[in-house]
């Protein structure tokens, strides 16, 4: 049903189809921004989780460099302990 049918339809209800069609499309008109702005919302919400999991990821991958970096100077300090004995 279109627009100008339900205007016709409610204008025995509010006779006045006229005021009533113009407050029938602004109801739309906030409904369409309201729709946008949940999609908005929700692109935020993903570029957010994707944000989080590279930060994850990023910090894992630094976790994972001090560990090796840490082993690698144990390892160096006992190969130069057994060096000197």
């Amino acid at each position: 049903m279109d627009i100008l049918e339900e205007a016709s339809e409610h204008s025995e209800e509010n006779k006045n189809p006229t005021q009533w069609f113009i407050e029938r499309s602004k109801i739309l008109e906030i409904e369409k921004g309201l729709a946008e702005l949940k999609h908005k919302m929700r692109m935020l919400e993903l570029e957010f989780e994707r944000a989080s999991s590279r930060l994850v990821h990023e910090q894992i991958l630094e976790r994972g460099r001090i560990i090796r970096a840490e082993e690698r100077k144990t390892f160096m300090m006992k190969q130069q302990g057994r060096k000197q004995l």
